[in-house]
């Protein structure tokens, strides 16, 4: 019987897991990303499932250690998740995941998708990727503002909906261009206090 690992700090989690795939493979719980590369460094799997969220963090750099050493079809990676959107679809994607699914999930569709893996991994094409960019928007006498870090974009519009659609069409011509959105990271406001 093919083993699989399941990254999952949920005992509840994990009991449905079992649950899902009881007589299709052995199940076998890592309760942390650590733990999963852990066991990943010393023991054969046929498909990693990892839950996205956790305590100490989530499930992106167990994706992309992961993809450092095995392939998507010598190991298929699935995230669940009860957040996953088109966005972190996306994200988790292009970190090197196989599939992704959103919670609850659905026992039947599950265990097929799983069974897939086992027999025929495959990786899922999004038809287009979704990536939230963060913008700053603020007034100035009767002129709506709006930048974005990510690109070094700068708008403005009479309205705070005039300023956005801006920004949005500004952001859409640089990815048309050839930028690559999300390298950015660890975005945050920072703001300065001086005395005057």
């Amino acid at each position: 019987m093919k083993r699989v690992l399941y990254a999952e700090d949920s005992v509840a989690s994990q009991a449905l897991m079992r649950r899902y795939l009881k007589d299709l493979c052995e199940v076998v719980i890592a309760p942390s990303p650590a733990a999963a590369s852990s066991l990943l460094g010393t023991e054969s799997f046929a498909v990693l499932i990892s839950d996205f969220m956790f305590n100490d963090g989530d499930a992106t750099d167990l994706i992309v250690q992961t993809r450092r050493t095995k392939s998507p079809t010598e190991l298929p990676i699935v995230v669940v998740s009860s957040s996953m959107d088109k966005v972190l679809a996306t994200r988790l994607l292009a970190a090197g995941a196989n599939e992704v699914a959103a919670k609850p999930l659905h026992p039947g569709e599950f265990r097929a998708l799983v069974q897939r893996m086992l027999a025929e991994p495959y990786v899922c094409r999004q038809e287009r990727s979704s990536i939230c960019l963060p913008a700053l928007q603020w007034q100035h006498g009767s002129v709506f503002h709006e930048f974005c870090p990510e690109f070094g974009l700068q708008v403005s519009g009479p309205t705070a909906e005039e300023a956005a659609r801006a920004m949005t069409e500004a952001i859409k011509a640089r990815v048309a261009a050839g930028a690559v959105p999300g390298e950015a990271h660890h975005a945050k406001v920072v703001t300065h206090t001086i005395e005057y």
